[in-house]
């Protein structure tokens, strides 16, 4: 199976009661393939692969906390 190399980004700003933060998963959108088995479901045992992915693509997001005191 490939390599591949999974980066992540986040970055926030906070003052008195409130924070704000950006994040973005997985920035290279790359395939995270834990396994690889011949595929038997499809009745092309031999002929097929069947993967397992370990992580999400791209994902982008935001959050906003504010806490009441």
């Amino acid at each position: 199976m490939p390599s591949y190399d999974i980066v992540d980004l986040r970055a926030g700003l906070a003052k008195d009661n409130w924070s704000a933060t950006i994040y973005v998963k997985n920035i290279g959108n790359a395939v995270a393939m834990g396994s690889v088995a011949p595929e038997t479901l499809s009745g092309f045992a031999g002929h097929a692969l069947a993967a397992t992915v370990d992580y999400p693509p791209r994902t982008i997001g935001a959050q906003v906390t504010v806490s009441f005191k």
